[in-house]
C-alpha cells in the first residue's frame, strides 16, 4: 500500500514528460508546415496554474523541512546511514516501532508526525512538476494557421470560435500593432472555464492583420 504513494508521483512525472514532448513535436509540425503568424504574447492564464501549484509544493515545503531535519537528527549516523533513507516510509514504519518497543517516546512520537508529513510531501511532488508543465504552456507563443489558432499545446479549429475583434492601431518602437481577440464558443462541457480561458488575445503587426483577416474571410 505503501508504495502506490510513490507510484503516483512516478506515473504523474512520466505523464507529464511525455505531454511536454508531445506538445513540442506537435508544435514544430504545425510552425514548419502550417504556420501563417506567430503572435509576440503568450497564454499569461497558464502561468497563474503554474504558480497556483507552485504555491501548493512550496507549502508542503513549509512544513516538510522542518520535520525531515528533526528526523535527520534521530536517524542520521545512529540508525541509517544515507539521507535519502529518510525518504522511504518503511524505514520510518520500522524505526518508530523500534523507539516504541524500547519507550523511547518521543523520538516515536516526532517520528510518527514526519511519517505523516512525508506521506503528504510524496503526494505534493507532482505539484512541481505539474507547475512546470504549465509553465511551458505559458511559454508557448500563440501560432495562427490555416486549420485554427494553436494555443498551450491545443489546436483551436476556426469552427470553435464565435466572433473575432481587432482593436488598434497602437505604437510600440515607432510600429503600429493591434490587438486581435478570439472569442470562442460557449461549451457545456467546459461550462466552469472563465473568460480568461475562452478569450485569445494576439498581438499582431498590420501585415499579420491583413493575412489573418483575409484568412477568416475565406473561411467564412
Amino acid at each position: 500500500m505503501r508504495f502506490t504513494y510513490y507510484m503516483f508521483s512516478v506515473l504523474t512525472i512520466i505523464i507529464i514528460i511525455y505531454l511536454i514532448r508531445n506538445n513540442i513535436l506537435k508544435n514544430n509540425k504545425i510552425i514548419t508546415h502550417e504556420m501563417l503568424v506567430i503572435s509576440s504574447l503568450r497564454t499569461n492564464s497558464r502561468f497563474f496554474v503554474a504558480i497556483f501549484f507552485i504555491g501548493i509544493y512550496l507549502i508542503f515545503m513549509r512544513f516538510f523541512l522542518p520535520s525531515f531535519f528533526k528526523a535527520y537528527t534521530i536517524l542520521i549516523p545512529n540508525y541509517l546511514n544515507k539521507w535519502y533513507e529518510l525518504f522511504w516510509l518503511d524505514n520510518i514504519i520500522k524505526y518508530i516501532h523500534y523507539f516504541y518497543i524500547n519507550e523511547m517516546i518521543f523520538e516515536a512520537i516526532d517520528l510518527v508526525l514526519y511519517y505523516r508529513i512525508l506521506i503528504f510531501f510524496v503526494l505534493s511532488f507532482p505539484c512541481l512538476f505539474i507547475s512546470l508543465y504549465f509553465g511551458y504552456l505559458g511559454l508557448q507563443r500563440i501560432v495562427i494557421c490555416k486549420n485554427g489558432v494553436y494555443v498551450a499545446g491545443k489546436l483551436i479549429e476556426w469552427d470553435n470560435f464565435k466572433c473575432f475583434q481587432c482593436n488598434g492601431p497602437i505604437k510600440k518602437k515607432n510600429q503600429e500593432y493591434y490587438y486581435l481577440f478570439f472569442y470562442k464558443k460557449d461549451d457545456k462541457r467546459h461550462s466552469s472555464d472563465t473568460d480568461l480561458f475562452n478569450t485569445i488575445k494576439v498581438l499582431i503587426t498590420l501585415e499579420e492583420k491583413n493575412k489573418i483577416q483575409n484568412l477568416i474571410e475565406e473561411i467564412i
